[in-house]
């Protein structure tokens, strides 16, 4: 039995990494899985190989910052598995300011076609989602939302502002709904992000997060998918409006500690 046994679920971007992980992992659990992506014949691939295994997809294009796609792709979701239990929201703007660490976009510098189209589609495009997602989840009387945040959202760096700002938005818009629709039986959660392996990670990106976990190595798609499951089944019925890090433990210690736990485990140091 599986734990999203009869359930359906929507994940937007859904071609690639965390998404396509999720989406293979949530068809495993029993869910129908609807992947909205603007790569949509990558989303067709994620489909195809969950068909495979007997389990029900279907495949929609869907660019979220565009309010005329987003019915659609509820409206097609209901066509064809008759509702929504599940809503994960994953989509990120491929922008250089949500790219790495080494974006030099600080407040003077910020190109404003960067600000706009990461605003559009990490906060506005996840606020487009719920508000055409949620009547659906209103006439089942239940319903999950798992919104990807980052550790960004909590911690300030010198760059990426835009991707800081919409995903500190996204938090709040989480708890927002959560708070909204709790007594109608939707639960909402964020899940911040750190550094996970996927294919737009560098060689100077690893090197760069590595001595600030507490993990052996960076968390990887299968963790986050496994996190998110946890929070769409009935396991977590009572976990509602929270902020979940999923970071390795990057934040969880006073910065100035890196080195001196480093000494401890390799006394050359």
């Amino acid at each position: 039995m599986g734990k999203l046994n009869n359930k359906t679920s929507i994940v937007v971007g859904s071609a690639t990494g965390i998404g396509a992980t999720t989406a293979r992992l949530m068809a495993a659990e029993g869910a129908n899985v609807v992947l909205a992506d603007t790569n949509f014949e990558g989303a067709q691939d994620v489909a195809a190989e969950i068909k495979e295994t007997g389990r029900e997809a279907l495949a929609v294009r869907a660019d979220i910052a565009d309010e005329g796609d987003v019915p659609q792709m509820v409206a097609r979701t209901v066509e064809a598995f008759g509702g929504v239990d599940i809503l994960f929201n994953n989509a990120a703007a491929l922008v250089p300011d949500v790219i790495g660490p080494d974006s030099q976009t600080d407040a003077a510098s910020l190109d404003l076609e960067i600000w706009d189209r990461t605003i559009a589609v990490n906060l506005r495009g996840y606020l487009l989602c719920m508000k055409h997602v949620l009547p659906e989840m209103v006439k089942r009387g239940r319903g999950s939302i798992i919104n990807t945040s980052s550790v960004a959202s909590i911690a300030a760096e010198p760059v990426r502002g835009a991707y800081a700002v919409s995903k500190a938005g996204v938090n709040q818009l989480s708890t927002h709904i959560a708070t909204a629709y709790g007594k109608r039986g939707i639960r909402c959660n964020a899940i911040a992000l750190g550094c996970i392996s996927t294919n737009r990670l560098t060689e100077k990106m690893y090197k760069t997060f590595m001595p600030h976990l507490l993990t052996p190595d960076l968390g990887s798609t299968e963790n986050v998918a496994h996190v998110v499951v946890f929070l769409a089944s009935d396991d977590a019925a009572y976990v509602t409006g929270q902020v979940i890090q999923v970071d390795g433990g990057m934040l969880s210690r006073f910065p100035l500690s890196v080195r001196a736990s480093e000494r401890l485990q390799d006394p050359k140091l």
